[in-house]
């Protein structure tokens, strides 16, 4: 009897053992389903928004919080083909939330670079060499020297235009596409909850691959900065 008893405990200890085997084998698929399906999770770990100085951090902290909450969704959905679909647009709001990222660190560059330019010292130099140009005491040399200095000055006073009008057309253009990405985040949360439609998420998808294509277009302007920003730091 006793060796029948032990017998039958060891092979509901072994059933047991096969059976949390098998609730964590599906769990762990399940975890990694979603980890390949959404890459973005993994690389956004390289997302620092607090390396940079505002407004860029500000922009890049509300495109990661709707990202987030993008991806809570995806996990409180049902397997499916609307969950599928989920997770396939999740893929492009991951890339849109880099693009922001890289975006705005161009961004914030520029906005340094722009900073170690000081208008009010070169105005102050460039009223100096005004008045040696037009000073009627300064040799010929004098008054050529002061001109060929009124140039370069005015020529860092062009390019520190040039870099205030760029920042500020780069700022108004990411806070436009991050606040659609926040609007067509919220949106496919309510398309899923309400509707449960596969097809009632095109829109969204074509909507979010619009603000990815946008904020390459606007990485890529930032870019063709560094020309600008050479000259600026001279």
């Amino acid at each position: 009897m006793a060796i029948a008893v032990l017998l039958l405990v060891i092979v509901l200890l072994a059933a047991l053992g096969a059976l949390g085997a098998g609730v964590w084998a599906i769990t762990r698929s399940r975890r990694d389903h979603l980890s390949i399906a959404t890459p973005g999770v993994a690389s956004s770990a390289e997302i620092d928004a607090f390396a940079l100085g505002d407004p860029w951090r500000r922009y890049v902290n509300d495109a990661r919080k709707a990202r987030n909450r993008f991806h809570e969704g995806i996990e409180r959905s049902q397997e499916g083909p609307l969950r599928e679909r989920l997770i396939d647009i999740g893929r492009q709001v991951d890339a849109a939330v880099l693009e922001c990222w890289e975006t705005a660190r161009r961004g914030d560059e520029l906005r340094i670079a722009r900073r170690r330019i000081e208008t009010s010292d070169i105005e102050r130099r460039l009223a100096d060499a005004a008045a040696v140009e037009t000073s009627d005491g300064a040799s010929n040399e004098a008054r050529e020297a002061a001109r060929r200095t009124m140039l370069a000055l005015e020529s860092q006073l062009d390019s520190a235009g040039r870099m205030d009008a760029i920042i500020s057309d780069a700022t108004s253009r990411l806070r436009t596409l991050q606040a659609q990405l926040d609007e067509t985040v919220a949106r496919a949360a309510e398309l899923s909850v309400r509707t449960g439609e596969v097809a009632q998420l095109s829109s969204v998808d074509q909507d979010i691959d619009n603000v990815l294509i946008d904020l390459r277009a606007l990485h890529e302007a930032l870019d063709e900065t560094d020309g600008l920003g050479g000259t600026a730091t001279a």
